[in-house]
């Protein structure tokens, strides 16, 4: 029954990895989803950050020094699929968490996004896995594209 189990879980990983990311939105030097928020400050820049976050029903988990942390618990077929992945049943269901980091470039405010998954062990070890796929970084990537609006009220993208 295990073996069984184990080569279906294989053959449904294989079969993901055989489908094409989707091309990215922007390339970074960083390599993850960034924005630059123009003529705005620190705090003003986290707080549109903390502002999207719920408007896409994150809870946000740490606003300290100069950084956001966003995550939700995952449902359904993904939230299994990485506690198979990750954990076991005994397992925490797994959370998709974002760091966000910011740093003052003069008048400006760049942010970057590092997003993981992460589920508790039983023993209260975490496991963690980085995401760091195009799709999920391409979703990142909107958000801030959406928040990092300037004063006057347009965006201007910064590539």
């Amino acid at each position: 029954m295990r073996k069984t189990f184990a080569a279906l879980t294989l053959a449904v990983g294989l079969t993901g990895c055989a489908t094409p990311q989707p091309p990215l939105l922007k390339n970074t030097a960083s390599g993850r989803a960034e924005g630059v928020f123009v003529n705005t400050s620190l705090e003003s820049a986290k707080s549109q950050i903390i502002s999207k976050c719920a408007t896409r029903g994150a809870n946000v988990l740490d606003t300290s020094g100069n950084q956001v942390v966003c995550g939700n618990e995952m449902k359904g077929g993904q939230a299994i699929g990485y506690q198979i992945l990750l954990g076991n049943s005994y397992s925490t269901t797994p959370q998709v968490k974002v760091r966000f980091v910011f740093a003052t470039e003069g008048k400006d405010v760049r942010v970057i996004a590092f997003p993981w998954v992460e589920t508790i062990m039983p023993l209260g070890q975490p496991r963690t896995m980085d995401l760091n796929g195009n799709a999920d970084r391409n979703d990142i990537q909107k958000m801030l594209n959406e928040a990092t609006v300037t004063a006057d009220g347009y965006w201007r993208p910064n590539w």
